[in-house]
């Protein structure tokens, strides 16, 4: 995915087109490393996608490395980057991402706070990956994502308790679990273990097995709940376990 800068790159090209419009044309014109200001916008170019562009500004960058071009010479050669940059632009499509979504787009979405991230960090990708799909109105995707972070948090839950893990199979991990909580049936522990069922049966089972598909509202209400959970479930395995668990 790139970030595409067409704001920046057409802020640059103006500042420069501004200075050359009120100096005398055939006269040299000086503008304080005008080759790394060139530079900087073919790196923006080729990060935003468009290489052809960025080639051209490159180009010139060199140029006028040690030489101060002309004002008309400058100017010409920002109309020409210009022209470039609308050629480019006629040819890619583009994905509109919602405003309310921009944050499940970030790196790091700040949606999951560092407690689930550092708590969790293997799962980090899936919750990544989880909150570009939900972005992208992919939401059966996001919540197969989703699940793929949650086996992660089981795991980590099950080896706090000292229960068995078997990767796939949630229903033994569960039931094992439950031995390990044994009657503590009021405890942290089993509230989680409650948290988890209703995830498998709910979601888990269906999503892993192709039976559902989920549109928006019920991707955002899954990527909720699993949040919260995590939250809780990060904090509790950073305690001590309970004398009776």
């Amino acid at each position: 995915m790139k970030i595409f800068r067409i704001d920046a790159i057409w802020e640059g090209f103006r500042a420069i087109e501004t200075v050359c419009a009120g100096a005398p044309l055939d006269r040299p014109i000086y503008i304080g490393d005008l080759n790394l200001k060139l530079s900087s916008l073919a790196c923006t170019s080729r990060d935003s996608g468009l290489t052809f562009t960025a080639g051209l500004l490159d180009r010139y960058a060199g140029a006028y490395q040690k030489t101060a071009p002309k004002a008309k010479e400058l100017a010409r050669a920002i109309h020409e980057c210009v022209h470039r940059l609308v050629d480019e632009l006629a040819e890619p499509r583009f994905y509109a991402i919602s405003p309310s979504k921009l944050e499940f787009i970030k790196p790091y979405s700040p949606f999951f706070p560092y407690e689930v991230t550092g708590a969790f960090p293997t799962a980090n990708k899936d919750l990544s990956e989880a909150a570009l799909c939900y972005a992208f109105e992919r939401n059966t995707a996001c919540v197969f994502h989703l699940m793929r972070a949650l086996e992660i948090v089981l795991k980590t839950f099950a080896e706090k308790l000292g229960a068995r893990f078997e990767r796939e199979n949630w229903g033994r991990i569960l039931s094992s679990i439950e031995e390990k909580i044994g009657d503590s049936r009021d405890s942290e522990d089993a509230e989680v273990l409650i948290y988890l069922r209703n995830i498998k049966n709910a979601w888990r089972n269906s999503t892993m097995h192709v039976e559902r598909d989920y549109d928006a509202d019920q991707a955002f209400d899954i990527l909720r709940t699993p949040r919260n959970f995590m939250i809780h479930v990060a904090k509790r395995i950073q305690r001590p376990n309970n004398s009776g668990s």
